[in-house]
């Protein structure tokens, strides 16, 4: 009995390194999965943060190539005092054309509180501003200030 357990155990015992070295190798094997798995999502991480870069220095190029593009080229045959006048001729189209707007639509408001106080004639001239602005006036004040007041802030913030 002792000698038939013995082979027993010497048979199973046989088995026990065998075993021990599958266990090992599929912990190994589950270990490099891991490591594989971590190297991709830093590989991605780089690709991320590669890409990231070149957003960057594209719209620094962008943002080089409008301020170059607005730039007068100074010319030899003409004065200085011209280059200078087109100079500020070219940078400031756009907030003529906002100061325009902002005429045409404060003579508009002008004509029509002027309107409302000549058709009521008992009526002051703040009262009739006051009839004369809508909601809608607010929502377009609320706009162009929202425009010209909040892009660079919003630049600063998601910038950091």
């Amino acid at each position: 009995m002792i000698v038939t357990i013995g082979a027993i155990i010497g048979f199973l015992g046989s088995f026990v390194p065998q075993l021990m070295k599958m266990w090992q190798d599929k912990k190994d094997k589950t270990h490099e999965l891991a490591v594989m798995a971590l190297q991709i999502q830093a590989q991605k991480d780089i690709g991320t943060q590669k890409l990231e870069e070149v957003k960057v220095v594209a719209e620094s190029a962008e943002m080089q190539a409008l301020y170059e593009s607005s730039k007068v080229a100074p010319s030899e045959h003409v004065w200085k005092w011209v280059n200078s006048v087109l100079a500020l001729l070219s940078g400031s189209v756009r907030p003529v054309i906002t100061y325009a707007f902002f005429g045409l639509y404060a003579s508009i408001k002008y004509v029509q509180a002027s309107s409302v106080a000549a058709f009521y004639s008992n009526i002051s001239w703040t009262t009739a501003l006051s009839k004369t602005w809508t909601e809608e006036d607010s929502a377009i004040f609320a706009t162009i200030m929202a425009f010209w007041f909040s892009g660079r802030i919003l630049q600063k913030f998601f910038k950091k």
